[in-house]
Order: C-alpha cells, then structure tokens, then sequence
C-alpha cells in the first residue's frame, strides 16, 4: 500500500523540513521551499532569511515565504529604525530569541517601525535564529505572526533552535562552494589572460 505523504496544508515533519535545509545548501533555488515549510512549521505569517548590517541599519532578503510577500522590501525602509536591532550583542551565532525579549509590545508599538511596517500587514510576534554573524552584520531566519496570534511558545523557539543548526550548516556550505566557484573563475579569467 503506498504511503501517502503529508497534505500541502499540513505542517512539515521535522525530518522532511531538515533534508529540505541540507538539499538547499546544494541548490539555493530550493530555500523559498524551505522557508514555506518553515513558515507551515511555526504557524507564522511570513518567514525571512536575510542579512541585516548594523553599522549602516540595511536589510538584505535573500528569500521570504510566501514569496513575494513584499515584507522584506517594506522592512527595508525601516531598517535604520528598526528596533528589534538596537543591539548588535544580542546577535551572537546560534542564538534564537522573540521580539518581546528585544523590546517590550508597549515601546513597539510606538514606534514608527511598527506603525509604518508591521501594523499595516497585522503583524506584531518575532521569532528570530542568528544563522551566522560576521563583519558587522548577521545572517538571521525570522519568523513573524499575526498580532492576532499567539506569540512564539518556549515549544517553537526550542523548534527552531534544532533547525538552526542545520540552516547554518547549510548556509556556510553554500557560501564556500560559492567562494570555491568564484576562486576557480578567477583563475580561469587570469589563465586565459595570461594565455593572450
């Protein structure tokens, strides 16, 4: 009898969701898949995989689910301002954190970020993994909920702590082929040059 798999509505197993993260280190095509299974994982309204840079206050999406959601580029905007960066040191390697521990839901909201940014899309809960941090930025996968929602339990941060691992691995697998690929390009430009 075949087995069936589970249901596009259903959440994702967290062994189908770790394979996904692997195979996406090997194809980068593959992480707005991820970030969709992710985003079905947690119960969150949009999901993000991004770098933000502190010293200038820029955000850069790689990828976000649902795709385009238009989070990522209406985040852009406030990055300078949002508050949810206001310290670099809470940005460590491997840490996983809600919004509330970064900055009370009073003092968010009364902020610009809030009202220009997440209040419009009905959003207000932050669940964030620092996938890897370097040269005064971080890499990070955030996970936002509606206002309407119940904030991220103790139960979806351990979640995401366990998947963090993996994304990072991924990433940096990634990143070094990328290096890898680059170098080769490199030589085979000054080969070539040196060949003329």
């Amino acid at each position: 009898m075949a087995r069936l798999g589970p249901s596009p509505e259903s959440p994702p197993t967290k062994a189908s969701l770790v394979l996904a993260i692997h195979a996406a280190g090997a194809n980068a095509d593959r992480w707005p898949g991820v970030l969709e299974q992710l985003r079905r994982h947690l119960d969150a309204q949009v999901v993000t995989l991004g770098r933000h840079e502190f010293v200038t206050g820029t955000d850069l999406a790689l990828f976000e689910s649902p795709s385009p959601s238009g989070l990522s580029q209406d985040m852009a905007a406030f990055s300078a301002r949002n508050p949810w960066f206001l310290s670099s040191d809470e940005y460590r390697t491997g840490r996983v954190m809600t919004g509330d521990e970064l900055i009370s839901q009073a003092d968010l909201r009364r902020t610009d970020f809030y009202r220009g940014c997440l209040k419009p899309r009905g959003l207000l809960h932050l669940l964030c993994g620092v996938v890897d941090q370097r040269r005064q930025g971080a890499h990070l996968v955030a996970a936002y909920r509606a206002e309407s929602q119940q904030p991220f339990s103790e139960r979806e941060r351990a979640e995401l702590a366990e998947l963090l691992s993996h994304i990072t691995l991924s990433m940096q697998f990634q990143w070094r082929w990328q290096e890898a690929n680059d170098l080769v390009r490199a030589l085979l430009a000054l080969s070539d040059h040196e060949a003329h």
